[in-house]
């Protein structure tokens, strides 16, 4: 090939480079995946919290009533009486049957997060291959025949196994971390500039809390009024009409002469651990580390809170309704939305990412003593104010940890949290549960003071990064941003996140 060939292949592939580019930013494009993608996550997340919050719920009423403890009662409202009732006839049965609930809860959510824990950390990579839509359309669909057999079992009152079994389908697609990873990288592929995609970002998470609100507010009327069996049935119906919705309307965003070519396990598994023997973080390997085993207590702290407090409240003292449960997990929801929505811009004007997750980590530390402590329905209902600043550290950690990664090795740092992630949650579902188990006839909120000891940890290794960095610029130089030697950490960091989340 001579010199002439090869400048018209190079032009060649120049323009349709620049084709390829104004195809994927057309604005028709733009407005037609984010018109689809707010009904499908408002579905998602909605139908699979109110599902979650009624069959744990169910397996508690399945275990009284199998455990013949119901005196021939079937109704809700009875078994909350029976709760209620003092005396030693009653003690040890209800003991018993937290325990069991405690114990089925577990193995479900195990089966969910364990196959979740292989899938999630390689999906996203292989996405780059085959599309994003398919991502959405494996999660909906596994989400829809989960949500099938829990309604099958509930209304022919087969065994818990086949709760089990629904999870387990679940989690070999990835569970809620495909559905999380496939918005993810939609709005990624839509969103070109820096600035747009900040912004993106965070009204999706802003969505994802709205939904969590929503559900937990919803589902103690949905199941009090409603009944087990007619709420599941219209969690799969959702979830099925948006498995529709993926596949008739939302569009492919990542186009085909875009795509990677196939990579193989392990050269998938080898680039994850680049993050920790790769030159590039020479100086700034100790500072990483640190962070990322931050997140991991942090990760320990709140991933598992939900499941735990709706043990916690379902049993004595307070034997709540579902309708209690729901507003208590919508309360905590939308207090922790409104600091990552609005409270952030505030605090991070006048502190830094680092000071902000320390703050935090001490008023999620607090939250969970008052939770341990609490014995009526006020006190328990002041922990999500308490609370209500809990959740940003993991935002600034994920954050700390995006600022000192260079920006071709952000992939391999986002699979590095999401493994994180999830081995925390296989690891919490598991002990918590026993904790519980364990300690439910001595002393109920001893797993939160477990919780807030995790938490405090967060706030020790946080003090302990603060002063072994102070002055090392952890952050590489960018376009925007160049690490001077005077630059300590805060300065660094904050300068280089607040290039990322742009001017709002």
């Amino acid at each position: 090939m001579d010199s002439s060939e090869r400048d018209a292949l190079l032009q060649h592939r120049v323009a349709a480079g620049v084709s390829s580019s104004s195809v994927r930013e057309t604005p028709d494009e733009f407005r037609i995946v984010h018109a689809v993608l707010f009904p499908v996550t408002i579905l998602l997340h909605v139908s699979g919290g109110i599902s979650y919050y009624a069959t744990q719920q169910w397996i508690q009423k399945y275990l009284i009533e199998t455990m013949d403890l119901n005196d021939g009662h079937e109704e809700h409202d009875h078994h909350h009486m029976r709760c209620l009732q003092d005396g030693n006839s009653t003690e040890g049965n209800f003991t018993r049957i937290e325990q069991e609930t405690a114990r089925w809860a577990m193995f479900a959510a195990l089966a969910t997060l364990v196959p979740s824990f292989f899938v999630s950390a390689l999906v996203s990579s292989y996405s780059d291959k085959y599309g994003r839509k398919c991502l959405f359309i494996i999660s909906a669909l596994s989400q829809t025949v989960q949500m099938a057999i829990t309604s099958l079992t509930i209304y022919f009152q087969w065994s818990l196994v086949m709760i089990v079994v629904g999870s387990a389908i679940d989690g070999l697609s990835g569970a809620s971390n495909t559905n999380y990873l496939a918005a993810m990288l939609y709005l990624a592929d839509v969103t070109p500039t820096e600035k747009n995609r900040a912004i993106a970002l965070s009204i999706y998470d802003g969505l994802l809390m709205f939904c969590s609100t929503l559900s937990a507010f919803s589902s103690g009327f949905i199941i009090t009024k409603a009944g087990f069996f007619p709420s599941m049935v219209a969690c799969t119906a959702a979830a099925g009409f948006c498995l529709l919705l993926i596949c008739f309307c939302l569009p492919e965003t990542h186009k085909r002469h875009n795509r990677a070519t196939t990579r193989t396990v392990c050269k998938m598994i080898r680039r994850i651990g680049d993050v920790y023997c790769s030159p590039m973080f020479n100086g700034r390997r100790v500072a990483f580390v640190i962070v990322l085993v931050t997140y991991f207590f942090q990760s320990f702290a709140n991933d598992d809170r939900g499941s735990t407090e709706l043990l916690y409240q379902l049993g004595r003292p307070f034997c709540w309704t579902a309708h209690k449960i729901g507003l208590f997990s919508a309360a905590r929801h939308a207090t922790q939305g409104l600091a990552s929505m609005v409270l952030i811009i505030p605090l991070k004007r006048y502190l830094s990412v680092v000071n902000i997750a320390l703050i935090s980590a001490v008023f999620n530390t607090g939250s969970y003593v008052l939770e341990a402590l609490a014995t009526t329905t006020i006190q328990l209902f002041i922990v999500p104010i308490v609370a209500t600043l809990g959740a940003l550290a993991s935002t600034m950690l994920k954050a700390l940890l995006s600022a000192m990664t260079p920006p071709d090795m952000q992939g391999a740092v986002f699979a590095n949290i999401i493994l994180v992630s999830s081995s925390t949650a296989i690891l919490t579902t598991y002990s918590l549960n026993h904790i519980y188990y364990a300690t439910v006839n001595v002393f109920t909120g001893t797993v939160f003071i477990v919780l807030g000891g995790m938490s405090f940890m967060v706030v020790l290794l946080l003090v302990l990064f603060k002063m072994t960095q102070r002055g090392e610029a952890v952050y590489g130089p960018t376009e925007n941003n160049s690490a001077r030697p005077d630059n300590t950490v805060d300065d660094v960091l904050t300068r280089s996140i607040s290039s990322v989340n742009g001017n709002r």
